[in-house]
């Protein structure tokens, strides 16, 4: 294999994973700014975003008061449950880009060999799904140093067990998912398999980030040992050889591992990259252009527009990766924050009436956090793809079209919020008027950040995507979705505090406080509405 094409293939993936970075640099360019290689921001990005997530999980198990030394079962259950995840989440993204993608057919003219296509793709599969698995580096890294062994020697063994487990997961994978998707049963249920898929990450991510929550937040006081749980079997080899790294029986395991990694090298580059290959070259090359949603819309002129419109654009959500994301980004937070304190008997009943403010604010600052670059507002327009530009021809107003999938898309991203709310008043016998308050809330901060995500949409408008993973990666990506997440969960957290806190002001400072909470976000959302309405919506008062 040549390293030279190779290296460039994989910088070609780079830009492909995130195409918003190759737009500002065209931006920056045509106003004659310098700039760097487009690859090298990609790289910087992820590499940011690594430093992060190492940095949060590692601070969750450093300032837990517990030394792992003395955790052999406790640190191979997190070991395992962070492999679990990234193992879940992967599914999904070998499937996507290796089966998915339709770009294999172009580079058949081009000067490149199997092997180096399969290597680039492999290794930006990588860079999309180590933060998942970047936690377990942490791990080692402290279980190491509380061993007190000499600092260079943790670190360079800790590289290579995580390196270690990073091959061995990804080859399982990639085995794994061929293979599945070589069974006739797959073949002909190929989107019902890509629903299981997501279905599976999604449940297993909320239940590791659960698991993984609260075995770590309940730090035993000083000098208490809290019970070890049962070691994984494997993975509590890792944390022998942290501890002891001359212990023969984890060697010998390890090397186990070690023979198996190898031959999933063997069978990957032998049997899978040339079966691979023929598979998709046959497929792809006698596939047909999709007709079925142009097909759908043409029936606007035989039947009612509101009723074709709302088939139509039932139609364009039925994406499992669509679906899945709407679900993973709506409970995730609640799970992560809620669900310990409700199972340890969180009940809001006889709660003074003057905590009606917390309510309100908190029902506005929840709809911050359910609606996302990966949410159905936030691609709906994009979902179109050419027929968007078909659309246009029709004999009806684009502005009318554009508030009906506006509020279309407004009334699929309450669903699930509102649920869920219904759910956590019964669980926390919420009275009625504070849940009505929060759900009034939750209304009018849905309303505005899901015309934020909308105008956006339009702004960012791409309708010759590929996969859907292309339009949740427009404007800032994953690192920009990854800071906004954080500032709104400070922010939002810190100011619902302070209202709670300030919640039993009474007089004159009770009474701003109240005037404050209810005018904010009524002033947020009408400034919205009537900046829009001058921005937006008056560009298509003509069509």
């Amino acid at each position: 294999m040549r390293w030279t094409p190779t290296l460039e293939l994989i910088k070609v993936n780079l830009i492909y994973s995130n195409p918003q970075i190759v737009q500002k640099k065209r931006k920056k360019e045509g106003k004659g700014e310098k700039t760097t290689e487009i690859y090298k921001s990609v790289l910087l990005q992820n590499v940011i975003l690594f430093a992060v997530f190492l940095f949060l999980f590692g601070s969750l198990f450093l300032f837990s008061g517990l030394n792992f030394t003395q955790y052999p079962g406790l640190t191979s259950t997190n070991l395992f449950l962070f492999v679990l995840l990234t193992f879940l989440q992967g599914m999904n993204s070998v499937y996507n880009l290796f089966y998915q993608s339709k770009d294999l057919i172009n580079y058949l003219p081009l000067p490149f060999r199997q092997s180096e296509w399969f290597v680039a793709k492999f290794s930006v599969l990588m860079l999309t799904l180590l933060p998942f698995l970047i936690p377990i580096l942490g791990i080692f890294l402290i279980v190491g140093i509380q061993a007190n062994r000499l600092f260079i020697g943790v670190v360079l063994q800790a590289l290579i067990f995580f390196i270690f487990i990073l091959s061995l997961l990804f080859l399982l994978l990639v085995v794994l998912i061929h293979y599945l998707s070589q069974l006739p049963l797959f073949k002909r249920n190929k989107e019902l398999f890509q629903t299981i898929f997501y279905t599976i990450s999604s449940i297993g991510m909320f239940g590791a980030i659960f698991i993984i929550s609260n075995r770590n937040t309940a730090a035993s006081l000083p000098g208490e040992l809290l019970p070890d749980s049962k070691s994984v079997p494997f993975f509590v080899n890792f944390h022998t050889l942290l501890v002891d790294p001359f212990d023969k029986q984890a060697l010998l395991e390890l090397s186990l591992g070690l023979i198996l990694l190898l031959f999933l090298v063997v069978l990957l580059f032998k049997v899978i990259i040339p079966t691979f290959f023929n598979d998709q070259l046959n497929e792809q090359t006698t596939a047909v252009k999709r007709s079925a949603y142009k097909s759908g819309v043409q029936e606007v002129k035989s039947r009612s527009l509101e009723k074709t419109l709302l088939k139509y654009n039932f139609g364009l959500v039925q994406n499992a990766t669509l679906i899945t994301q709407q679900i993973s980004s709506t409970v995730i937070f609640p799970i992560i924050f809620l669900a310990p304190q409700i199972i340890n008997g969180l009940s809001f009943e006889g709660l003074p009436l003057y905590y009606w403010k917390s309510f309100f604010w908190a029902g506005f600052v929840f709809a911050l956090f359910t609606v996302n670059a990966l949410s159905i507002v936030s691609v709906i327009i994009s979902l179109d793809r050419e027929n968007f530009t078909y659309m246009k021809s029709l004999p009806f107003s684009m502005k009318s079209y554009l508030r009906f999938k506006f509020w279309f898309a407004y009334g699929l991203e309450l669903i699930l919020p509102l649920l869920l709310s219904i759910v956590i008043f019964f669980f926390t016998h919420t009275p009625l008027l504070f849940a009505g308050l929060f759900i009034s809330g939750l209304l009018l901060g849905m309303y505005c950040i899901s015309l934020v995500y909308f105008v956006r949409d339009y702004r960012l408008l791409e309708l010759d995507w590929q996969t859907i993973t292309e339009l949740f990666n427009r404007g800032s990506g994953a690192f920009g979705r990854v800071i906004s997440m954080f500032v709104v969960m400070i922010v939002g957290g810190a100011s619902t505090a302070g209202i709670t806190v300030l919640s039993s002001l009474t007089g004159t400072w009770g009474t701003m406080l109240a005037i404050g909470v209810l005018a904010l976000p009524i002033l947020i959302g009408g400034g919205l509405t009537l900046y829009y309405k001058k921005k937006f919506w008056s560009k298509f008062e003509i069509s």
